[in-house]
């Protein structure tokens, strides 16, 4: 059985152009976003990770029930670039009607085109498992995917997967991790012009004032506690138009962003640094093979192979935009915002020079305020 490996970041830090990446190699199954779309941003954690033996059927609703929040997306025709299973053509077996399957979103659409099929495969091969601990549920699909495809390794990479670092070290103690950071202040760019992260959000801030998800519950004991701008965003009168225009300031997402660092890396700074490898972006961008070569020589001389390296160098493409572009006043916002983000990689060895080389970022500790997103 290979080593369980897993690239992790915040969302939007450049983590999907290199599972595109990784979908390319000979010998690495890439696995893509199955966390995100079976629960970091869709359902309670709680229920990704049930604590007891689970029968094959409870985990098969994990894998490919319909999500809530995601399914919304797709009802009011607001796909998100990760989703590749094309719910609107009339030719595809499931839609926001029916409910997309947690896995057909992007998983199983990144490796085949032929994922309805391997749709089939894999609950043929679910439903027959005898009642498992979710952690051995989670290491037999992916195995059974990585003989399927003939394949050496398997790397799974969620967007946003730092949220639930603890749990995913939890049951996987061997893993090792590929850690991409790119500057908080072009993923909080980055992050506010995301839909479902938008959503994530909002629905975040429904139910502080509802104290029910709003996407989980139908409870609309407190509905009088939430803003009428607010109401809008309900599943049940949502405003599709309201929701394009909707901001949240760019504050708000360079603190998320500076969250998820620093809770992230309390975890992965408990991870033996002989199975923790730290990729920045920027890096990647302007040094590419540089990038591919020291992750490959991570994973094992034996995935070293340099005519992918050549060919996945040439895909790189540079961001469309920058924190720099900003007016002042949302700029320094921001900046003030990812500081404590910076400070935590600071901290644990991480100055990133080129992120801060004549960028503004004082290296004075900061007190990140605590936004209680929960999932």
């Amino acid at each position: 059985m290979s080593t369980p490996t897993f690239v992790v970041g915040t969302g939007r830090c450049g983590s999907t152009m290199l599972s595109n990446m990784l979908r390319e190699h000979p010998s690495i199954l890439s696995i893509s976003e199955f966390f995100s779309f079976a629960g970091i941003f869709s359902t309670p954690i709680s229920q990704l990770f049930p604590p007891d033996l689970i029968e094959a059927k409870a985990f098969w609703k994990i894998v490919a029930g319909a999500k809530p929040r995601s399914n919304l997306l797709l009802k009011y025709d607001l796909p998100l670039p990760e989703m590749l299973y094309p719910a609107q053509s009339p030719q595809s077996r499931f839609s926001f009607e029916t409910g997309v399957p947690a896995i057909l979103n992007t998983t199983l659409p990144h490796l085949t085109d032929r994922y309805h099929q391997l749709f089939d495969e894999i609950h043929e091969y679910v439903i027959n498992l005898p009642a498992a601990t979710i952690d051995q549920h989670y290491k037999n699909l992916f195995s059974w995917l990585q003989k399927r495809f003939n394949k050496k390794l398997w790397i799974e990479r969620s967007g946003g997967i730092l949220k639930i670092m603890e749990h995913i070290v939890a049951i996987f103690p061997d893993a090792r991790f590929i850690h991409i950071v790119r500057d908080g202040r072009n993923v909080a760019l980055s992050l506010s012009n995301h839909l479902g992260l938008r959503l994530f959000l909002l629905s975040q801030i429904l139910t502080e004032h509802l104290g029910v998800n709003p996407y989980e519950s139908e409870d609309r004991t407190n509905i009088d506690q939430v803003p009428l701008e607010l109401q809008r965003f309900l599943p049940e009168n949502f405003d599709r138009q309201a929701f394009l225009d909707y901001k949240l300031p760019l504050s708000l997402w360079g603190q998320f962003w500076s969250q998820q660092i620093i809770n992230g890396l309390d975890i992965l700074n408990q991870v033996p640094q002989d199975r923790l490898l730290t990729i920045v972006y920027e890096d990647l961008l302007e040094h590419p093979q540089i990038s591919l070569h020291k992750l490959m020589a991570f994973l094992g001389q034996e995935f070293i192979d340099p005519a992918w390296i050549e060919t996945a160098s040439a895909t790189v493409r540079q961001p469309r935009s920058s924190w720099q572009n900003l007016p002042d006043r949302d700029r320094s916002e921001l900046i003030k915002a990812c500081q404590p983000g910076f400070e935590a990689l600071n901290n644990a060895g991480l100055t990133l020079p080129r992120l801060q080389r004549d960028r503004g970022i004082p290296l004075s500790t900061g007190r990140l305020i605590q936004l209680g997103f929960t999932c």
